[in-house]
């Protein structure tokens, strides 16, 4: 092998390795989800001001969980497919905690379908 072909290989290796490091943010994640949950971590945005009612009709605010760990669900009640789903994991979740003693994260589930889910 030539001085040539060697150095030719370490510029492409070189390269490939910046970009790798690059696309990886610094071989910190490996999938677009780690990349967004890490920069969720690194610089975590406060939540919006918003007015929602409770299911009892209650309003309240966001900004009133500050402080606490919140899990939020967006559904709507006429989703056909993953909103139920999701619904009854955070319902066991919270029964599961509730059952272990454990204080979980505040769970908010949010409907976008106001005309049609009532509290």
């Amino acid at each position: 092998m030539t001085m040539r072909a060697v150095i030719g290989a370490l510029v492409v290796v070189a390269a490939g390795v910046g970009a790798l490091a690059w696309a990886s943010d610094g071989f910190r994640v490996v999938t677009a989800e780690g990349a967004r949950r890490l920069a969720v971590a690194e610089k975590p945005r406060l939540l919006p001001n918003l007015i929602l009612e409770d299911q009892d009709g209650h309003r309240f605010r966001l900004a009133d969980y500050q402080g606490r760990r919140v899990a939020v669900e967006f559904f709507y009640g006429r989703c056909p497919t993953v909103c139920g789903t999701l619904t009854q994991t955070f319902q066991r979740l919270d029964e599961t905690l509730a059952r272990d003693g454990q204080a979980g994260p505040a769970i908010v589930s949010i409907s976008f379908d106001p005309a049609h889910d009532t509290p």
